[in-house]
């Protein structure tokens, strides 16, 4: 058998990607990584390491959350469209400033297609 049997709790971060000290100390209090007494020093049992990252891969890409654009080529010309070009068909409000709260109502009663001049008047 090769290679280092523990690591130390830096040399544990490092193997992680370099993350803190701290983050090796919570994956040890939930359990996801093995520890080993030697002496005083806490160490942390390489196999367990390896087994942590094996566990946690991933794909490069997000398969079962992408869309279907992104997964095969999609029959819907206008979402492959908007894709390539940015457009939407939607409408979009671009307003400066802070929105007052009469502003904010119209805004929803707009897109409740509620009429507008009936509220102002109750």
């Amino acid at each position: 058998m090769s290679g280092q049997l523990l690591y130390s709790l830096e040399d544990a971060a490092e193997q992680l990607g370099g993350i803190s000290t701290r983050t090796v100390r919570r994956l040890i209090d939930r359990g996801q990584l093995s520890t080993c007494k030697v002496g005083r020093r806490l160490m942390v049992v390489a196999e367990s390491v390896r087994n942590y990252v094996d566990g946690n891969m991933q794909p490069a890409h997000n398969q079962p959350c992408a869309g279907k654009v992104v997964q095969e080529e999609s029959t819907c010309q206008e979402s492959v469209n908007a894709i390539r070009t940015g457009y939407s068909p939607a409408r979009t409000r671009h307003i400066g400033g802070r929105a007052s709260r009469m502003n904010a109502a119209n805004q929803l009663a707009e897109a409740l297609a509620l009429d507008v001049k009936k509220i102002h008047n109750n």
